[in-house]
């Protein structure tokens, strides 16, 4: 079959055989992709350590790009730096070459060692090597967080050290007016900040939603359910605010906050229909943690230990059935995870939802955060059923004959 004509099939909707033909055409159009894109970083570093393109076109060799193939700076520079990263990586490219490591894989690595020397690439080179048996098992974001926290790991102590002051000292909040009344609200969080910040709008959401629902008058409707997490978090930032400026009745209900209103009158034009003008208080996103800021957490935070035996949390209640997943085991459940485990899963911890791997058994090693998505379709609707390797932490999801793997999100490469 010509690959450029794709598979003709009649019309109508396609059947169960049409979609297995049409995924055998993307897997062959992938590897063909995967395929032309290495021939292609490779070809391109011998042109440009030859230094003839300038002899023989009479252009540079980012000229010549543009104007014969239509690249755009940034096309460029990626593939370039992809052939200098790799020229100091013989185990990644290997890697790569072998079909083990996508030409995205490669990519990002590419992004975060493009600013580091020679050394520091062989360093992070020899981690990925000695990690052979995550290869192919780790996911994509997986591995980019493995791989940062190696090159952090080589640069030391005292580089990570200035960059924690830099964004501890870049912590800002900025209010944008609109002129319909609405706002825009832009920040910036340093780790423990963010942390402090989600956590106490997550509690301020499961407090408003646990109110609702004793209140027969307040009950949450179907657009209350389905509301996203970042609108549950808007209201729930304005709720805390409400409760500083107002508080709250004996009963438990929250007093209405007034804002301050001023209304400038001007006296040669007052009238009853004087408009007011609102005055806002305004001055004109799984984060990696040092033992600096760990131990700056043991003194200022509220810390909750989770104890770990290697991979399996050893917080276990004793309370093994019940109606709901008690909080000592879902936090040992997400302290083991560190996100979501299901296939493809990308969401934090605090944004996945606990799912039982065995139904009703409330013990850490029947249960996994999953993302929502996963949960509801993977899971729920197609049947994806999980087994938790208590030695490593792995999750082996298994349907019909096949399987995917996946590692909790703190894994790290292996030291060469």
């Amino acid at each position: 079959m010509d690959p450029g004509k794709g598979h003709e099939r009649s019309g109508g909707p396609p059947s169960l055989a049409d979609g297995a033909v049409l995924m055998a055409d993307l897997a062959r159009a992938v590897e063909v992709r995967e395929r032309a894109v290495r021939q292609l970083v490779f070809a391109l570093a011998e042109v440009n350590r030859a230094g003839v393109v300038e002899s023989l076109e009479g252009l540079p060799l980012d000229v010549q790009l543009a104007v014969a193939h239509g690249w755009t700076a940034a096309e460029q520079a990626m593939l370039l730096d992809a052939g200098d990263v790799l020229a100091s990586m013989p185990a990644t490219t290997a890697l790569w070459q072998q079909g083990r490591l996508s030409w995205s894989v490669v990519r990002d690595l590419v992004g975060q060692l493009r600013r580091f020397g020679r050394d520091l690439r062989a360093g992070v080179d020899e981690r990925i090597g000695a990690s052979d048996e995550l290869i192919g098992v780790m996911a994509p974001e997986r591995f980019a967080w493995a791989v940062a926290e190696a090159i952090d790991e080589l640069r030391g102590a005292t580089v990570k050290e200035r960059e924690e002051d830099a964004d501890a000292a870049s912590t800002f909040l900025w209010v944008q007016m609109g002129l319909d009344g609405r706002s825009k609200v832009y920040g910036e969080l340093d780790a423990p900040d963010t942390a402090v910040v989600l956590n106490g709008l997550d509690r301020q959401v499961e407090a408003d939603e646990r109110t609702a629902e004793q209140e027969e008058t307040a009950r949450p409707t179907r657009h209350d359910r389905r509301r996203t997490r970042a609108k549950r978090r808007g209201r729930a930032l304005v709720g805390l605010c409400a409760d500083r400026l107002a508080g709250r009745t004996a009963a438990g209900r929250r007093v209405d906050a007034k804002p301050l209103v001023v209304v400038h009158v001007p006296l040669d034009r007052i009238s009853t229909t004087a408009a007011g003008r609102l005055e806002v208080a305004v001055d004109g996103a799984l984060p990696r943690l040092s033992a600096r800021t760990v131990e700056a957490l043991a003194r200022d935070a509220d810390v909750r230990a989770v104890v770990m035996d290697g991979a399996r949390p050893l917080t276990v209640t004793r309370r093994l059935r019940a109606d709901a997943v008690p909080e000592d085991t879902r936090l040992a459940v997400q302290a083991r995870d560190m996100g979501a485990r299901d296939p493809g899963g990308r969401t934090s911890a605090p944004s996945s939802e606990v799912h039982h791997l065995t139904p009703g058994l409330h013990h850490p090693d029947r249960l996994a955060c999953v993302s929502k998505r996963g949960h509801l379709r993977l899971i729920h609707r197609h049947g994806w059923s999980g087994h938790v390797d208590t030695t490593s932490g792995w999750i082996t999801w298994s349907r019909g004959d096949r399987q995917i793997v996946t590692v909790p999100w703190g894994t790290q490469l292996n030291r060469a």
